[in-house]
């Protein structure tokens, strides 16, 4: 990816991941998070949650793959924030998306900021976010 060719408006190439128990139990073993809310479908409904809901750290995880496969290694992710809007479910189909909303220099450096979310197959949104990009 080159800098110069970039625009405000540019769509980030989509991440889609649909949510497994296996992809489940392997973030809770990666990150040492075993809350049961996220794999026990019994607790989930005890819980008021149709399934078991993602561990919200997923979404950074997934948001954060998604710049990657995009950036080239000129660049880095050198912020990202979230905030969550709504649960997503064991089974839920999800889009990690993201388009750039500003780009500047400082420094003789590029960066772009970026606008990210997160959608079920529904079309609600249950991430939004922002991240920097830099690029050296």
């Amino acid at each position: 990816m080159d800098y110069e060719k970039i625009e405000v408006g540019t769509r980030i190439p989509p991440l889609k991941e649909k949510v497994t128990i296996v992809q489940t139990a392997m973030y809770c073993g990666v990150t040492w998070d075993f809350a049961r809310q996220h794999y026990d479908r019994e607790l989930a409904r005890s819980l008021g949650y149709e399934q078991p809901v993602v561990d919200p750290q997923m979404y950074g995880a997934f948001l954060a793959r998604m710049l990657t496969d995009w950036i080239s290694i000129e660049a880095r992710v050198a912020r990202m924030s979230m905030r969550y809007t709504a649960p997503a479910h064991l089974g839920d189909e999800l889009e990690y998306s993201g388009t750039v909303v500003r780009k500047y220099q400082e420094e003789g450096r590029g960066y772009l900021d970026c606008d990210l979310r997160v959608e079920n197959q529904n079309g609600a949104q249950v991430v939004k976010g922002a991240a920097v990009i830099l690029f050296f």
